[in-house]
């Protein structure tokens, strides 16, 4: 409710009169955050970049990922070597158009694609004295494509700071491709895929320009 409250507190704040205020010079660049309560978080799970075409037209762009790799290695009558790795890498970028730029206020549409990819794998190597090793593999890996558009609004705070929420229409499509096996048995696998489609209030967002 917090996010739907605060994206129409920011229309209501486009409706009214702009106050004096230096307007937004062209082609200004900005990193972007999420905000969270009173915390700033990743703008889409990563490092979020605004790049101010002009006075009536911005590109952004989104880059998250990780990277995790473990290994555990047990001692005794059965030794057991145990190693996940864990990938994760999203990107999506956006063309927004300001509809009624102001001093202070804009009413925006913004659009553009995402594509998200994850890999999580598991393999087990156990060894028993006299007996060969035994290996156990799980791994999962996982891709999105889509794309979204939004409406909102932006309200620029001071000549450095501006905040934005829209509400968001979404279609995501996926695939999961999942596979796990032991030696000497058939690999069992899936395969799933399928399309959604979802419609939210954004988390604002801060542009802090530089």
């Amino acid at each position: 409710m917090r996010p739907l409250f605060l994206t129409l507190a920011l229309l209501v704040l486009a409706a009214t009169p702009a106050i004096a205020q230096p307007a937004l010079s062209d082609s200004t660049s900005a990193v972007l955050f999420s905000i969270n309560g009173l915390a700033l978080n990743t703008y889409e799970g990563g490092v979020g970049y605004l790049r101010r075409l002009s006075s009536h037209t911005a590109l952004l762009v989104g880059l998250g990922g990780e990277f995790r790799r473990t290994e555990d290695d047990f001692e005794g009558d059965q030794s057991q070597e145990d190693t996940r790795t864990f990938a994760d890498l999203r990107l999506q970028t956006d063309v927004r158009v300001y509809v009624r730029p102001t001093a202070r206020t804009s009413l925006y549409v913004q659009a553009g694609p995402f594509v998200g990819w994850r890999l999580d794998s598991f393999e087990r190597m156990s060894t028993r004295e006299g007996s060969e090793p035994f290996e156990n593999t799980q791994e999962e890996a996982f891709l999105t494509l889509g794309g979204a558009a939004q409406l909102g609004v932006a309200y620029r705070l001071s000549g450095m700071f501006e905040l934005s929420g829209a509400y968001v229409l979404r279609a995501t499509y996926f695939t999961d491709l999942y596979s796990s096996g032991q030696q000497g048995e058939e690999t069992f696998s899936r395969d799933r895929s399928g399309l959604t489609l979802s419609t939210q209030a954004t988390r604002l967002t801060l542009a802090v320009y530089f």
